[in-house]
């Protein structure tokens, strides 16, 4: 089978296939993956400002709709941390942990964690890794969000972040250079195992579907918040995926974001082009 045909067959549907799921780890009991990795006790923690209904920006849902582009123009302005509280919870947020759905695990260990955003199964096969270029109150440097206790962790130090985070995404073909000049870079990371855990082989096509909800949402909550951004697939995998520090098997970038306060010429450029009717 080609490249071509291996791919289609990817987007089919095989959640028909009983048989084939019947046979997935959650079936035979094997345990529920630990939703988040363990943190050690030397770990360094940044608690982000509570996202609740006093706290979230009053957007008007459709002027987010309507003028939702991809912003690849920022400006200095810093991102703020209660900013960035907001976009993380709305892409990668837990609103409720309820257990009990696992019909398959007979003593209650299952959980569900219901999210902002739509994902198949309830599956956790995402976390969000960040490159944190100029946000105000958090360091420059490489973190990974925790969302049961909606907190920031320290990951590493990288010496002249700007320049790294180009070197993932220059390419010769594309303009990524403005990817240095965002406030922050999001990685969304695969744990192919969560997915695999409950439906095997046929789960990775939704894992994709679920990627696509994050990338949107967080879309909205930039216009919301008065920021931009630009999902990136086109980037070097082996240098996005050493940068943050994941193994690049178990774990792995699937697609980035940039994000930032953008320059009015950006914010505006829409309207100076006339309507095609």
């Amino acid at each position: 089978m080609n490249k071509y045909n291996e791919n289609r067959t990817l987007m089919k549907s095989s959640m028909s296939d009983y048989n084939l799921i019947s046979t997935a780890d959650i079936a035979n009991g094997i345990p529920q993956p630990p939703f988040q990795k363990p943190i050690s006790d030397d770990s360094i923690l940044v608690d982000l400002p509570p996202v609740n209904s006093m706290t979230a920006p009053k957007a008007d849902f459709f002027e987010c709709t309507t003028s939702r582009i991809s912003r690849r123009m920022y400006s200095e302005e810093p991102i703020t941390i209660d900013e960035l509280s907001f976009l993380l919870w709305c892409t990668q947020g837990v609103k409720k942990v309820i257990g009990g759905y696992w019909n398959y695990l007979k003593d209650g260990s299952g959980r569900n964690y219901l999210r902002p955003v739509a994902e198949g199964g309830c599956i956790p096969a995402y976390e969000t890794y960040l490159a944190v270029n100029n946000v105000l109150g958090v360091d420059s440097g490489i973190w990974r969000y925790l969302p049961l206790s909606h907190q920031l962790i320290y990951v590493k130090e990288v010496e002249d972040l700007p320049m790294s985070i180009s070197n993932i995404f220059t390419n010769p073909s594309q303009n990524q250079s403005y990817t240095e000049r965002a406030g922050a870079i999001f990685f969304w990371v695969c744990r192919p195992y969560y997915g695999e855990w409950r439906y095997k082989e046929t789960s990775h096509k939704i894992m994709l579907i679920d990627l696509g909800h994050i990338s949107h949402q967080l879309y909205l909550a930039t216009e919301a918040v008065g920021c931009g951004c630009c999902a990136i697939g086109g980037y070097y995998q082996d240098k996005a995926d050493e940068l943050i520090g994941v193994d690049g098997d178990d774990e792995f970038t699937v697609l980035c974001a940039s994000v930032g306060h953008v320059i009015p010429e950006e914010k505006n450029w829409v309207d100076r082009y006339p309507d095609i009717r």
